[in-house]
């Protein structure tokens, strides 16, 4: 199993997208807040990750993905 960790990203407190080649699961990391995980930009939240939470979504279609924090709390991201 290949591991490729993505440079984390720091939340604006809107959606940022996150591209997930096919096949691939991704991994997030809430390292210091509850962090959405969206289909598209502006739809509901689909999940939430609360503070602390480690979650392996996958395996991907090939789609982006958006996640959404408040401003300044940081996502961890990997594929796996």
């Amino acid at each position: 199993m290949n591991f490729i960790a993505l440079n984390p990203l720091t939340a604006t407190g809107s959606d940022q997208a996150v591209s997930v080649p096919r096949g691939y699961h991704l991994i997030i990391r809430a390292v210091d807040g509850d962090v959405e995980l969206r289909h598209q930009t502006g739809a509901a939240a689909k999940l939430t990750f609360p503070l602390g939470t480690l979650a392996s979504l996958g395996p991907s279609l090939g789609q982006t993905v958006y996640v959404k924090a408040t401003a300044g709390v940081t996502i961890e991201l990997a594929l796996t």
